[in-house]
């Protein structure tokens, strides 16, 4: 395949692989460079966010991504947080964090690279269709000693998986050789490998925060930021509309708060907690930050779900909201009058600069519910692919315990709770972050307070630009 149709395939796939658009740069490619470890190492060594892609004849890509951690030859192991496995066969991608919990999160020699050492195997089941399916441990293209979900030795890459030690790791873990897959694998090869440097992730991980600083010299940059965004195509929305959505009790009022206090500058307060009770009539308030703050933003306040109202209606009402069936200042009977259904049948959709262009959904650090993360996991899985969607742990100041709120990046409770949340909902970690909320009775606004609000808005203004170029496509414009 030519360079510039590989680039596009991979520039498909950032939506999928890190929540937005980014810029890539190709570092190295086989059918360019020649199928050789020392050349690819030298080509890429001392890069971070690299992404690995592997083309073969059945049209998938797959490959891994090493997110803090420059590719060197260690001959060994080295950990990275930030490292995943992917697959595609087109824009959507299956992707899963490696973490291996033993530090062997990434492998190279001087012959080979690899990814996910020890229990990491067999990470994304079944492999994508094919006209014979191939067997579940497809994804993982392996040699088992040392023991790598997707180990690469690019000298053999260029001829059949069934060449020299090539092998593939079983969800159990067994190694399988390529004569036991002789059905699914016989002729089939690789086309192309290339390492492609992603060059704006938009992760904002603890030491890239401290680097940045924790004065009022970067909060003071990071307010301007806000304050003066524009859409970088004159047709787009001049005004972001987002929606923050959570458990009752989760901190909407507070994360509100929070972000107009950290735009103006001063302690603010635009919102109140409503009592619980409240969901019997759901009102749609929105704060007009252009107004009031001084920020583009237009940030939608709902209710909190809880039992009062069942969760397929509170769906049903964020879906009319969403797409602006629901107007400013509106209420919405959902109980007394069956309201939601009247809106569906005589509404359509509002202008798209009237819908919904980034989702906020609030979930405490220590609340951990299955149900909880499957009701999150619907609005994820629903509105995602059109509609960014952003997780934010709040509460977290309260595993600190007393340590300065920038630690929140590195409290281990945090980032465990962090991670998970992004394995379980199979989210990028720039679209999981963690925040710290002032109260006013408890916590004021600060410096870092401010750091982590504003950060989080400038990320929002990312997630929106990627929702207005996803409505262009779908609008057909160029």
């Amino acid at each position: 395949r030519t360079l510039a149709v590989m680039e596009q395939r991979i520039k498909g796939l950032m939506p999928a692989l890190f929540g937005r658009r980014a810029p890539i740069q190709v570092l190295y490619q086989a059918t360019v460079h020649g199928y050789d470890h020392p050349t690819a190492l030298s080509r890429v060594q001392g890069n971070a966010s690299v992404l690995v892609v592997c083309a073969h004849s059945s049209g998938h890509l797959f490959g891994g991504y090493t997110g803090t951690t420059a590719w060197a030859q260690w001959n060994g192991y080295r950990n990275d947080a930030a490292a995943f496995l992917f697959r595609s066969t087109g824009p959507r991608a299956a992707k899963k964090w490696i973490r291996s919990g033993n530090g062997n999160d990434l492998y190279c020699d001087s012959g080979s690279l690899g990814f996910g050492g020890g229990r990491v195997t067999g990470l994304l089941g079944r492999g994508a269709p094919h006209p014979t399916p191939p067997p579940r441990s497809l994804f993982c293209v392996a040699n088992p000693t040392p023991n790598c979900a997707l180990r690469l030795n690019l000298s053999e890459m260029s001829s059949s998986y069934a060449a020299a030690s090539n092998s593939y790791q079983s969800p159990e873990g067994a190694s399988v050789t390529n004569t036991d897959l002789a059905d699914a694998t016989s002729g089939w090869t690789v086309s192309d490998v290339l390492f492609v440097r992603i060059l704006d992730t938009d992760e904002p991980s603890y030491p890239a925060m401290e680097m940045r600083g924790w004065d009022a010299a970067h909060r003071d940059s990071l307010r301007n930021e806000v304050k003066t965004w524009s859409p970088p195509v004159d047709d787009w929305p001049k005004v972001v509309n987002v929606l923050v959505i959570g458990e009752f009790g989760e901190g909407k009022s507070s994360l509100i708060n929070t972000f107009a206090s950290a735009v103006r500058g001063r302690e603010t307060q635009l919102v109140y907690a409503r009592p619980q009770d409240s969901h019997v009539t759901l009102k749609r308030e929105d704060l007009n930050f252009a107004k009031r703050v001084g920020a583009p933003l237009r940030v939608t306040d709902v209710a909190g779900w809880d039992d009062a109202v069942p969760w397929p209606t509170y769906q049903r009402m964020l879906r009319a909201i969403v797409y602006g069936r629901v107007q400013h200042g509106e209420t919405v009977q959902p109980i007394v009058d069956d309201h939601l259904a009247r809106l569906e049948r005589t509404r359509q959709s509002a202008p798209f600069e009237e819908q919904i262009h980034c989702i906020l959904v609030l979930r405490s650090v220590r609340n951990a519910g299955t149900s909880l993360e499957q009701k999150i996991k619907s609005i994820v899985d629903e509105y995602n692919r059109d509609v960014p969607v952003m997780v934010l742990l709040t509460k977290c100041d309260l595993e600190l315990d007393g340590d300065p709120f920038r630690e929140v990046y590195a409290n281990d409770t945090v980032l465990e709770a962090k991670y998970g949340l992004q394995e379980r909902l199979q989210m990028d970690g720039s679209n999981v972050m963690p925040m710290v909320s002032y109260a006013a009775s408890t916590i004021h606004p600060n410096e870092e307070i401010d750091i982590m609000a504003l950060t989080i808005l400038n990320r929002i203004f990312s997630r929106a630009e990627y929702c207005f170029d996803r409505n262009d496509e779908l609008m057909g414009t160029p």
